[in-house]
């Protein structure tokens, strides 16, 4: 049975934005996010506190900025380990045994607590 690997010339070329909206299309549509910030914000922000709607909006700013910034890292460190990989095979082994040997170990952690 052959795999199907697209050569170089037929892989789809995307852009950036549309990357960009998909992944705004998918957390919009998220229904995670929506009951995160209808039953974690309000708490912060009450009737009696005053200024709920501006307090809500500030909260979900900050949630929103810090969003930002730690998939930026996150895709950063990703390009920076992908490119790593890809010139070093020692690493990538390395890196595959290291995470076989974690694996493993957890594997054998749970095969050998009882119930408690």
């Amino acid at each position: 049975m052959e795999e199907f690997a697209p050569s170089a010339e037929e892989a789809p070329t995307a852009r950036l934005w549309s990357f960009f909206f998909r992944g705004m299309t998918m957390n919009l549509l998220n229904p995670k996010v929506a009951v995160f910030f209808l039953a974690f914000l309000p708490q912060f922000a009450g009737p009696a506190t005053g200024g709920a709607t501006l307090r809500l909006v500030a909260l979900g700013l900050i949630f929103a900025l810090l969003s930002v910034v730690v998939f930026s890292a996150i895709a950063l460190f990703s390009g920076i380990l992908g490119e790593r990989l890809s010139r070093n095979p020692r690493f990538a082994n390395a890196l595959q045994l290291s995470t076989g040997c974690v694996l493993v170990g957890l594997g054998v952690r749970l095969a050998l607590s009882g119930r408690q």
